[in-house]
């Protein structure tokens, strides 16, 4: 048996873990008990929380327990013995941090370059130390799925950005390149759709998010056209405001022609991986976690960038370490090269979502939980 902690919701904890515990029951190889933090549940169709409400409810102390939250809350949860799966973007743990970690009994991790930072703060010996990579649902996020109703057509190339906005997506640094690259130097219209979101940031004056980006886009030359739609003479930024499910997610994915993710540090990054799965070709900084899914052969990869001490005190202590920026006139050269090349990068597009849909779907995480689990003894 296995016990199972963790939020279920729309945010990227509550994602991982939602499609933990599906793939699981699916594989039908374990008993578990599903325990939601904070005790809601967030599914998205009637079906997937009938699903959770028929989950069994209560945990055994004697058997393994696998928590996915906060590497700082790793103290709320208790089984025989305690895995505890965090999700970092730092180099470094601060003393609560470190605390709670070292307590555990086996710490999970989504990737080698966290299961790196891990053995080097010296909170969890290496061989107990499990990979546990993060995933596609393959029946949402594949090259058949339709496009979304959104104007593809009028524009000759369209980027699309994805994720929390946060300082260390690299937002601000890929709207000003965009810019830079873009208006008024190629011939045809050129889009970016940003799909960007942050349930918990308000503006100084208390504006919403969707107010706040409305004036940084006005204060930077765009005329808000029309409802979510701002254009400055031959480039367009679209913003897509937060979406209800996957499907969607997926359709929009769809109505792109490739992705752009120039973040400093991801704990994994899913809009990326499943844009992949999409098919599209993207591009994305070479470093932190998604080094163990992108490669040169299937994305494009930005390699110039300096390693600066992580500063965005609203998500970050003062020792969080240090994460990768990348350079402007580089990510400038490569979203002009994408745009140049947009025929032919469908052959990339092609070999990406190859391979994410071989190796990286929920059911293969959950068969390492699996192996994780017989590895231990549990």
């Amino acid at each position: 048996m296995i016990n199972l902690f963790g939020p279920i919701n729309s945010l990227g904890y509550g994602v991982v873990f939602r499609n933990l515990c599906k793939a699981l029951a699916e594989l039908n190889e374990i008993p578990m008990s599903v325990s939601p933090i904070g005790g809601r549940l967030e599914c998205e169709t009637p079906e997937e929380l009938r699903l959770f409400q028929s989950f069994n409810k209560l945990f055994s102390i004697k058997h393994p327990s696998l928590m996915i939250w906060h590497a700082w809350e790793m103290h709320h949860f208790c089984g025989t013995p305690r895995i505890g799966m965090p999700v970092f973007e730092g180099t470094n743990f601060n003393p609560v941090e470190s605390n709670c970690l070292t307590q555990l009994d086996y710490i999970a991790v989504m990737s080698e370059w966290a299961k790196e930072v891990v053995v080097s703060q010296e909170v969890m010996d290496e061989e107990k130390v499990f990979i546990i990579p993060g995933g596609v649902d393959e029946r949402i996020f594949n090259p058949a799925v339709s496009a979304s109703h959104h104007k593809s057509k009028q524009y000759s190339f369209t980027f699309l950005s994805s994720g929390k906005f946060e300082v260390r997506k690299g937002h601000k640094l890929l709207l000003d390149s965009f810019i830079e690259a873009f208006h008024k130097k190629v011939g045809g219209k050129v889009r970016l759709m940003v799909h960007w979101f942050n349930p918990f940031i308000r503006g100084p004056k208390g504006q919403s998010f969707d107010e706040m980006l409305d004036n940084t886009l006005v204060s930077k030359g765009f005329t808000h056209a029309e409802t979510n739609y701002y254009t400055m003479d031959n480039i367009s930024i679209e913003y897509i405001p937060r979406v209800k499910t996957q499907k969607e997610l997926a359709s929009i994915y769809q109505s792109a022609d490739a992705g752009v993710f120039p973040y400093f540090s991801e704990g994994w990054n899913l809009p990326l991986i499943e844009m992949m799965a999409v098919g599209k070709p993207c591009l994305a900084t070479a470093y932190s976690a998604p080094m163990d899914f992108i490669t040169e052969d299937s994305n494009y990869v930005i390699t110039d960038f300096t390693m600066e001490k992580i500063d965005d005190p609203r998500w970050f202590g003062d020792n969080a370490g240090y994460w990768a920026i990348p350079k402007k006139d580089k990510l400038i050269e490569d979203m002009l090269y994408m745009y140049h090349r947009k025929n032919e990068d469908k052959e990339m597009g092609k070999k990406a979502s190859i391979r994410v849909l071989e190796n990286f779907t929920w059911k293969n995480s959950a068969e390492s939980i699996l192996d994780m689990i017989e590895i231990i003894g549990g």
